[in-house]
């Protein structure tokens, strides 16, 4: 492929990342932002990345499992250091994903674990994927849809009919994750799929990355409502209403905006 063909076929993206620590003793959640990892107790990101791929994660460590920050770290710098163009379709990921999972079985303490939730985007193409409770939106022409879908007791039932949306939201099992990566869902390897989507990528797609920390305080309908039809400028008040709220566990998002 010529030096123009490569020029033309990267992405560029705008991102802006939020962490917040909350009321918790230690920060679980981790990111990934291009080739970056962060987590801190605070943070406030501006970044813009350009590539033949970027990739962007959020991980949030399981709170009541043994080391949730060690092992949503863990499985960031692996996906990290592991992640090339070879990689770069949803049977490249998972098999990525199968390898950390294996890896965080041998090296990381029992019982822990991490919920993770991604997209790579390429020119063209969005591959989101997720295992555990993190989610994924895209904004598009002011619309924001769920690209993710939730490995949760709750959404278990909401998938059965027997929960609305609106019900699963103040639910009071609500935070009982059913997938993940690390020891702790070790059993379930082999049995639960992670989830993915594959789109076309438009410019001026927003992807909004989160933990449940964000979900938790704040209903898709409302986010939309507070992000606006350009929700690279609504991170401000997105973080004025999640504390409006009153934060209730470590909150992070990424929100990356596709530059046309």
């Amino acid at each position: 492929m010529s030096r123009d063909s490569r020029l033309k076929n990267r992405v560029k993206v705008e991102a802006r990342t939020i962490m917040d620590i909350g009321p918790r003793g230690g920060q679980e959640d981790a990111v990934l932002v291009g080739t970056r990892i962060y987590q801190q107790a605070s943070l406030a990101l501006d970044a813009e990345d350009e590539g033949e791929y970027l990739t962007f994660c959020v991980c949030d460590g399981m709170g009541g499992h043994a080391a949730g920050d060690i092992c949503s770290r863990f499985v960031l710098d692996e996906f990290n250091r592991s992640f090339s163009a070879q990689t770069l379709s949803r049977e490249g990921i998972d098999i990525l994903l199968n390898m950390i999972q294996t890896a965080a079985e041998g090296e990381l303490p029992l019982n822990s674990g991490t919920t993770i939730a991604g997209v790579v985007l390429t020119k063209h193409q969005a591959i989101v994927f997720n295992a555990g409770d993190s989610r994924v939106y895209r904004m598009r022409a002011g619309e924001l849809e769920r690209c993710s879908h939730d490995h949760s007791y709750v959404q278990g039932l909401v998938d059965k009919g027997a929960l609305s949306e609106s019900e699963a939201f103040t639910h009071p099992y609500r935070n009982v994750v059913s997938f993940g990566v690390g020891s702790a869902f070790s059993e379930l390897w082999g049995h639960t799929a992670v989830h993915y989507k594959v789109f076309q990528v438009q410019p001026e797609d927003t992807f909004i990355l989160c933990s449940d920390g964000v979900t938790d305080l704040i209903e898709d309908q409302v986010m939309e409502t507070v992000l606006g039809p350009r929700p690279i400028t609504g991170v401000a008040r997105l973080r004025t209403e999640l504390k409006r709220k009153t934060l209730k566990d470590n909150t992070t998002f990424i929100i990356a905006r596709v530059v046309g």
